[in-house]
């Protein structure tokens, strides 16, 4: 059953740049799509939900995309524009080989009933201590 990405982690994660214009979704083991978001979502988010970038290769995303996600050929403006989503074919079809987040960590709790913050984060990424203060 595919489920509607719609909780709101804070997620730093290390990524390929030209990955972060693009749609993620979910997939199982199997490499089975099991969550995408809904365009209509998209179109919500301010500049589509793309993640923010820290420092070098490493992000901060607060909601659209999961730590064990892989990345579609489309930009996230193209699925925006989309009245309804492509078929799960027509998706898995269109991951980009290779493009799981290289690290991921839920920094969520850290920064529960607190503001976030950013140098914080870029300090740690740094340190090499993300792991330490974030779960992974």
């Amino acid at each position: 059953m595919l489920v509607a990405q719609d909780t709101k982690p804070l997620l730093v994660m290390k990524l390929s740049q030209t990955l972060t214009t693009r749609v993620p979704v979910q997939t199982d083991i199997n490499g089975d799509i099991i969550s995408y978001p809904a365009p209509s979502k998209l179109r919500q988010l301010n500049l589509y939900g793309v993640p923010e970038n820290l420092i070098d290769d490493w992000y901060l995303d607060q909601g659209t995309v999961p730590c064990n996600a892989v990345f579609l050929d489309y930009s996230r403006e193209e699925w925006a524009a989309m009245s309804s989503p492509p078929s799960l074919a027509e998706m898995k079809n269109k991951i980009i080989p290779h493009s799981g987040l290289i690290e991921c960590y839920d920094c969520s709790k850290i920064f529960a009933g607190n503001k976030m913050n950013k140098d914080s984060l870029r300090t740690w990424i740094k340190k090499g201590i993300i792991k330490v203060k974030c779960s992974g």
